[in-house]
Formats: C-alpha cells, structure tokens, sequence
C-alpha cells in the first residue's frame, strides 16, 4: 500500500488535481509545455507536505496526507488499484527463491526525445519477457507483469502486447 501511495504517480496526480502547477514559478522553459512533468508535481505536493509540518506540525501534515489519499488507500483496500508488479514479483521471488529479481535492459529504440526500452527479468536463472515501456521503470514493471503472469501469479492477458517490439523488424 505504501509503494502506491507515496508513488510519483499518486502524489503527482493529486498535486495536479489540487490545481498547484498554477502557484509555481516556472523557468521558460516549463512554462512552454503543455503540462508539468510528473517529477515536478510530485516535488511540489511533497513540498507542501513539508511547509505544513514546519508550519503547523506533524498533526497538520498528518491530516493533509491522509486526506489527499483516502481515495487511493480506498482503492487499493478494494484492489482496485494499478499493481505494482515489480512489488509483488520481489515478494514473491524472495519467498519462493531466496533471491531478488534482476532487471536488464535489452534494448533501446528510438530517438533521445522518445526511447523505448525493452527490458527482462531474471529469476533463479530463468529469463521472463522481454516487455517494451516509455522509460526503464515502465519496462521492469510490464517485464515484471509477464513473469507474473508466466509463474501463474495473476491472469494472462495483454502478455502478447508487452513483449511486442514497438520499433518492429530491425
């Protein structure tokens, strides 16, 4: 629950959802995108976490928190939330294995502005994937996703659109 939570993707969300990109002051060249990176409303909520603990405590920041992710926590109670599969793969790997799954990245595709990666999973000598994602971190989690589904962890689907190889024939 906590790897979800205090996720970029959680915390970012709720910052964008909070209206904060408008009570930043941005360098040129942020201001011309579209919207903020991730990384950048991820840093301001925590920010903000951290004035309220420094100016009103840790009560204040305490209730800040678990207002802005009651719906999330609720979710996640529900398992209605997106997995983190990399999570579980490792809790898994170290039950039954005794070891820590190692990601290596494959391949790489595309031009600096929009890499693809294409990345696999090793467990106990056996090789899962490979799995293609916009960033390193999104190919672990879908290579991870198809050793789960591989080891019969969670259901097969979409595997055949993880493993696809998005710059085709080389």
């Amino acid at each position: 629950m906590k790897s979800i939570i205090v996720s970029a993707k959680t915390l970012s969300a709720r910052g964008a959802e909070l209206g904060f990109e408008r009570i930043v002051i941005l360098g040129r060249g942020l201001t011309e995108k579209k919207s903020l990176p991730r990384s950048i409303l991820c840093n301001i909520f925590e920010a903000v976490v951290a004035a309220l603990y420094i100016d009103a405590g840790y009560d204040a920041a305490r209730s800040f928190i678990l207002s802005q992710v009651e719906a999330k926590t609720d979710q996640i109670r529900k398992d209605e939330h997106e997995k983190n599969y990399k999570s579980l793969l490792q809790d898994h790997s170290q039950r039954a294995h005794a070891v820590v799954p190692l990601y290596r990245v494959l391949k790489e595709t595309g031009p600096d502005h929009r890499k693809m990666f294409a990345v696999s999973v090793e467990i106990d000598d056996r090789t899962y994937g490979p799995a293609w994602g916009a960033n390193k971190k999104d190919a672990e989690q879908r290579a991870a996703r198809v050793a789960l589904a591989a080891l019969g962890l969670i259901p097969r689907n979409e595997d055949a659109e993880e493993s696809a190889d998005p710059g085709g024939p080389e």
